[in-house]
């Protein structure tokens, strides 16, 4: 009943097509996105992936670098040049389209390309994260959204797991959440599941597979105790 009743609300009172908007709440709020309001309003409500939002802010804080594997629109790659003080941020996107729509995002927030690469290779076939992320100072956050590519993502990701990575992945099935948990535990992390929220049953975010949701990652205590360069206190959930 609801479902039915949300879309024909949004058929009779929203404009159809794409526009530039702001979204008004929410991690994002502030940011300039263009969308399409009758499929999109969850994102200016600053609803949409609002599960994530207190982790994002904990995992980005002091990073000097981000990737974001699997940039689309460039949503998280934006809010790693507005609110993050990354020094470098690289978009992975293999799709022409959505690297345009990314750039166009970009120039609509008023964001100079200093700090921003944009890569069109794909994870795993072209390139790996640990390529990219060679050079890249740390703290350095990663956020996966490779549709059902994370694991083969991180597998090419053994040097910076090394490293002072904090992580954000979107898992498309329990058996790669499953995985991608036990392979950064292996690698000395903490890790997160993030629950989606009980609400959802009402606002759900039209996702077209049964599973999806994100995991949170960064190293564990005991793993920084075997880097003396990397201070434990920076690394509690509640301080990142």
């Amino acid at each position: 009943m609801m479902q039915p009743l949300a879309r024909f609300l949004k058929s009779r009172f929203l404009k159809h097509g794409a526009g530039d908007y702001t979204i008004w709440f929410g991690e994002f709020r502030g940011q300039r996105m263009k969308l399409d309001l009758q499929s999109n309003l969850q994102f200016v409500a600053g609803l949409y992936e609002r599960e994530v939002y207190p982790f994002l802010c904990r995992l980005t804080s002091r990073i000097q670098s981000a990737i974001d594997v699997g940039a689309a629109d460039g949503l998280y790659t934006i809010y790693s040049l507005r609110k993050t003080p990354a020094k470098v941020v690289i978009a992975v996107e293999p799709l022409r389209t959505e690297r345009e729509l990314l750039l166009h995002n970009a120039a609509i927030n008023a964001l100079s390309r200093d700090r921003l690469q944009i890569v069109s290779d794909t994870i795993g076939q072209s390139t790996t994260i640990d390529k990219l992320a060679h050079d890249l100072p740390e703290p350095i956050f990663v956020k996966l959204d490779i549709e059902g590519a994370e694991l083969d993502a991180l597998m090419g990701s053994t040097e910076l797991l090394k490293r002072d990575s904090r992580w954000l992945i979107e898992t498309h099935s329990l058996r790669l959440e499953q995985s991608c948990a036990d392979l950064l535990r292996s690698h000395g992390y903490e890790v997160r599941i993030i629950p989606n929220a009980r609400w959802r049953r009402l606002l759900p975010e039209g996702r077209s597979i049964p599973h999806n949701r994100w995991l949170a990652a960064r190293p564990s205590e005991a793993s920084v105790k075997a880097h003396v360069e990397i201070y434990s206190s920076r690394l509690r959930w509640e301080d990142l």
